[in-house]
Parts: structure tokens; sequence; C-alpha cells
């Protein structure tokens, strides 16, 4: 994790996590606020209790202006980043947003809503979790 100009993070306290788009390396993957600045980048790094967030009102925006905003977090509190590249590469269900083809975070296999998880491991290669709520409620597991 690289701290941003000097800031440092609370890690009692819980953190919005969303894709750079502008990430210059490898390490700024994942940009990481708290009190709506962004206080570190990191390659990848484990969330707990994570609520997957879309504004409409900023997906709306995207989809007619066509340009790209930051308007999806995943909020959450952080935990032990080293286990997060171990997790992805052993059979978490990778989560995706894309909002051209839909309103909120989805599974990528079988497109099915996300709304929350336990944990959360973001990695160089996505999104990827072990249980996550379905919009409808329902508990899955990986």
């Amino acid at each position: 994790m690289i701290p941003f100009k000097g800031r440092t993070i609370d890690r009692e306290r819980v953190v919005k996590v969303y894709r750079n788009l502008h990430a210059h390396s490898p390490e700024e993957k994942w940009s990481i606020q708290q009190d709506g600045k962004v206080v570190a980048h990191a390659e990848s790094l484990v969330l707990s209790g994570v609520e997957f967030k879309v504004s409409q009102k900023g997906r709306q925006r995207v989809l007619r202006e066509r340009v790209k905003n930051v308007h999806a977090f995943l909020i959450g509190k952080l935990s032990c980043s080293d286990r997060a590249e171990a997790v992805a590469s052993s059979g978490g269900s990778k989560v995706i947003y894309n909002p051209y083809h839909c309103g909120t975070f989805i599974t990528y296999e079988g497109g099915f809503p996300v709304s929350f998880s336990h944990e959360v491991f973001l990695t160089s290669e996505g999104v990827f979790v072990c249980d996550y709520i379905r919009g409808d409620g329902a508990l899955e597991t990986s």
C-alpha cells in the first residue's frame, strides 16, 4: 500500500475503494478513500464487511456522456492484504462492474447481482469473493 500525499488510514474506520482509472503503475491499481479524500493506493488488498455500491446518478452521467467517472465503490474495513492474490487464484468468484451493461456489480459467471460480501479480495486481476449476498438477499458461497 502506498500512502497518498502523506495521508494515513484509520484502520478502525470504513474506507471506500475504487479502481484507479488513471493508474501510472500496478501499485496504484486501487484507490482508497477515507473522509472523501484519497489516502492510499494499492495493487492488492482485502476488505471485510463489504457493501458494493453504485451511484446511479454517476452511472447515468457515464451513459449520457460516454466518459468514465468514479461512481462505483466497495465500502468496508481494511483487512490483512497478503492473502488477496492467493484467494483470487484459488477459486473465489470474480465480481465485475460495467456501467454500459448493468447498474450493479455482478458475478462474472452467472451474472448474479452482488450487494454484500463478508470478505473481498482486490487484486491486479480484479475483485474476488468467497461468499456474497445477491441482490435478492440470498447467500451464495464459492
